[in-house]
């Protein structure tokens, strides 16, 4: 018989969070201190040098660190940077948390660390990922949303120094993202041809992205990605942080000539030589009809157009992925990362 003695932990029982938050040693050879106003081109210069190109949300730390130091004080709430400094007073660190501020069934901590290479390998990435383990929870606790909880990090499958800091911190591999290239040459024009002939066939057609369109695909992508990674719909700030105007230039909408049922987000790498699809989804009901194939294929002309050398298009799995729908076109397997996670 339920006799009421018993009750379920509570938010704070199960984030833990710190009370006190200590920065990392000063040993390990940088001054630390939380992210102030005037780093911002100090941010660009660490990233510009040592921010993985292929881990998307490392390239775009700016954007995301942007709103926090122009002092929007709903930013403080969801968002924190730590920056460590030499004793020339350069900028060789930053470790960031960041919390999707409108949770639906999780609430998550994404953290994200830029260390210049010649800092690296002396604690440094060990101290940083203590800090936001911490902050993360803190930041969660604050937030006050009674979900289940994660902290997050996304990591090459190749940086296996990294990937054993994550297991030692606690870090569980959750899931996978298998890139599927293919260099680019005049010859794929046919192929991107045929594709759209196919899509008309079925009776869609194909557009650039818009401003106009912008809401409208953000929340495509939310019903789409809910179902992915465990992913949170994005808000409209968030989305539009995420865009920039090359992004806009490059990706490609797909309508049923009537509704949008398809998209593929595009960034261009910073050398300018690969087009990097990071979004793209079809709408349930447009699925298993060759939509999707026929999307990431006719996007290869806004690449040739574009002058990129190489297109990749990343599959999302939990196991080995499920590639034979591009290899069948010439695509092969290029980088894998992997999404570690903090359960709670």
């Amino acid at each position: 018989m339920h006799t009421g003695k018993f009750t379920g932990r509570t938010l704070g029982q199960r984030l833990a969070a710190p009370n006190e938050l200590p920065l990392p040693s000063a040993h390990l050879g940088l001054t630390w201190r939380p992210l102030g106003p005037d780093d911002l081109e100090s941010v660009r210069d660490l990233l510009d040098e040592s921010a993985d190109p292929k881990i998307f949300d490392e390239v775009r730390i700016l954007q995301s660190v942007t709103p926090l130091i122009d002092g929007n004080q709903s930013e403080n709430e969801h968002v924190d940077a730590l920056v460590g400094w030499d004793l020339s007073g350069r900028l060789q660190a930053i470790g960031l948390v960041s919390l999707n501020p409108n949770p639906l069934t999780e609430i998550q901590a994404d953290v994200l660390g830029v260390t210049r290479p010649k800092w690296r390998g002396r604690g440094i990435g060990r101290a940083l990922l203590e800090w936001q383990d911490g902050r993360a929870r803190q930041l969660m606790l604050q937030a006050g949303h009674d979900l289940p909880a994660s902290i997050r990090s996304r990591v090459r499958i190749d940086n296996m120094g990294r990937r054993r800091l994550l297991a030692a911190g606690g870090f569980s591999p959750q899931w996978r993202w298998t890139f599927m290239d293919l260099d680019l040459n005049e010859s794929h024009r046919a192929m991107a041809t045929a594709a759209r002939e196919r899509l008309a066939e079925r009776g869609m057609s194909l557009l650039h992205l818009d401003e106009s369109d912008s809401e409208e695909v953000r929340r495509l992508h939310n019903r789409v990605s809910i179902v992915m990674e465990r992913r949170q719909p994005l808000s409209t700030e968030q989305w539009q942080e995420r865009l920039v105007d090359s992004d806009r230039a490059t990706s490609t909408l797909l309508t049923d000539g009537s509704n949008l049922v398809g998209y593929a987000l595009s960034s261009g790498s910073r050398n300018g030589e690969c087009l990097r699809v990071t979004f793209y989804g079809i709408d349930r009901g447009f699925r298993h009809h060759g939509n999707g194939t026929d999307l990431i294929l006719a996007n290869i002309e806004s690449a040739l157009n574009n002058g990129f050398k190489r297109i990749s298009v990343p599959i999302t799995s939990e196991n080995p992925p499920a590639t034979e729908f591009l290899t069948t076109h010439g695509f092969f397997e290029g980088d894998s990362q992997i999404l570690y996670t903090i359960d709670i």
